[in-house]
């Protein structure tokens, strides 16, 4: 997650709200073992407060944060350590999900760049930097493996970022399900709220779309996954982030996409 960037203007505590958010579904409605589930968050320079200053995690995220959104920093525990980590247990009886809530370009997802916050102070635009699809999709098949080598039963990759369909091709594989909260020419949209007062409170696809003129909310994927004892498939869950989408005030859809390889996403449970 990247909430914070260099203007007080960008400032978008949905990163934080909604990667807790299903934190919370995995581990209170569905029982996951927290040391199973790996949260990674970013710290950012940020002018929010009127003054450059480092903005630590978000307070609600402080212990169950595993580590920083950077690559491969050896200064750090980041996205690979954590991946690195479950691809040393998981076996094909095992199910891997990731969620992706950042920023993001047709190339790939924002993450935090392995810059010295001394430096980051003086250029504040050196704290971000990207991990392009096609790295990414490699090290998913050298690590996780892929067709006959497949170390997983199911993997699920959902990806708020805009432009986010454009993983699409670099990222399948056999017993994989992808979905985008955008297509490959498309921005992702945070929730409209009324009257304006809050605007980046959680992305609506993950967590919920509004219409103002019938007064009602369009519960997004989070809120439709269901529980232990009420699960709702991945196809469900997906549906509902995609009506959030549409159903977002004046706001345009994102074009929501979701992609299966040799497996059926209504039957896939979480």
């Amino acid at each position: 997650m990247d909430p914070y960037t260099t203007d007080e203007n960008t400032y978008m505590p949905a990163f934080w709200n909604d990667g807790l958010e299903m934190y919370k579904k995995l581990v209170n409605d569905y029982h996951y073992s927290s040391s199973n589930v790996y949260l990674l968050s970013s710290r950012w320079y940020s002018k929010y407060d009127g003054s450059w200053a480092w903005r630590g995690e978000n307070p609600s995220t402080n212990s169950r944060v595993y580590g920083e959104a950077m690559w491969d920093s050896s200064s750090y525990r980041d996205i690979k350590d954590a991946l690195d980590e479950i691809a040393s247990k998981i076996t094909i009886h095992d199910s891997l999900m990731i969620v992706i809530i950042a920023h993001g370009g047709p190339g790939g997802f924002g993450i935090r760049a392995d810059v010295p916050s001394c430096d980051v102070e003086e250029h504040p635009n050196t704290q971000a930097t990207s991990l392009d699809y096609e790295s990414f999709g490699y090290y998913l098949n050298s690590s996780f493996g892929n067709g006959n080598n497949r170390k997983y039963a199911v993997m699920v990759v959902v990806n708020q970022a805009c432009f986010s369909g454009t993983m699409m091709p670099y990222l399948k594989g056999d017993n994989r399900i992808l979905i985008s909260a955008a297509d490959s020419t498309h921005e992702s949209w945070t929730m409209a709220t009324f009257p304006y007062e809050d605007p980046y409170t959680h992305w609506a696809f993950l967590y919920k779309g509004r219409n103002w003129r019938l007064d009602d909310s369009h519960p997004g994927f989070i809120l439709t996954m269901g529980n232990l004892k009420n699960p709702n498939s991945v196809e469900v869950a997906y549906n509902h982030g995609r009506d959030a989408t549409f159903n977002n005030n004046d706001l345009p859809p994102s074009y929501p996409e979701i992609e299966a390889y040799s497996i059926d996403p209504s039957k896939i449970y979480w």
